[in-house]
């Protein structure tokens, strides 16, 4: 089948109401996560970043604890959101990490705030599994979208979850828990505030 018409086939499928399959043998994503800032030896375990400047730049550094699916967004704008990850040139145009390793991002460069003062958002969206919407916009290049996505996403695929949350070792530690059988699917907001 060719790219374009899988892709249409996977658009057609979620317009339909198609889910992710349930797999109550991953149903948990647990992550350890920092920031990096570009001026800074030592990482901030937070996920509000304060006292920051237009200009400054930083890195979003995660440990998964297990196999899973990494989606990075970020707002651009009052309601609007891009898809960083997955990205061509990152991981071969792949967003699966492995279980342990370190995964740095950008891997070059720094992300950098713009110069609109204010508090910008970033969305770490891990999955035990590959998220239909997020992988048909990614495929058709549809990369921008409202912050309602997000949240469509997250009312479709959290069902009755335990959710647990706490700082270690220079890290956040998140861990996310499905008791239904459903997709484990962790969405973790980062909200930086610049001057």
């Amino acid at each position: 089948m060719e790219k374009g018409t899988l892709a249409l086939a996977l658009t057609l499928a979620i317009l339909a109401g198609g889910t992710l399959p349930a797999n109550a043998d991953t149903a948990k994503i647990e992550v350890a996560y920092s920031l990096l800032l570009q001026n800074s030896k030592h990482p901030i375990a937070s996920s509000l970043l304060d006292g920051l400047e237009s200009g400054d730049g930083f890195r979003v550094r995660m440990r998964p604890a297990q196999e899973c699916y990494l989606y990075l967004v970020a707002q651009r704008g009052p309601d609007d959101f891009r898809l960083l990850l997955p990205d061509r040139r990152t991981l071969r145009g792949k967003n699966r990490l492995a279980r342990g390793k370190d995964f740095t991002w950008p891997q070059e460069g720094w992300l950098r705030l713009d110069e609109d003062q204010g508090v910008e958002r970033l969305y770490l969206i891990l999955a035990d599994r590959q998220i239909p919407e997020l992988e048909a916009r990614y495929t058709l290049r549809r990369t921008t979208f409202p912050e309602s996505v997000i949240v469509d996403i997250r009312d479709r695929y959290q069902g009755i979850t335990t959710y647990r949350r706490k700082v270690k070792d220079e890290r956040v530690k998140v861990r996310f828990k499905s008791r239904d059988g459903e997709a484990a699917l962790l969405i973790e907001e980062i909200a930086i505030r610049h001057m």
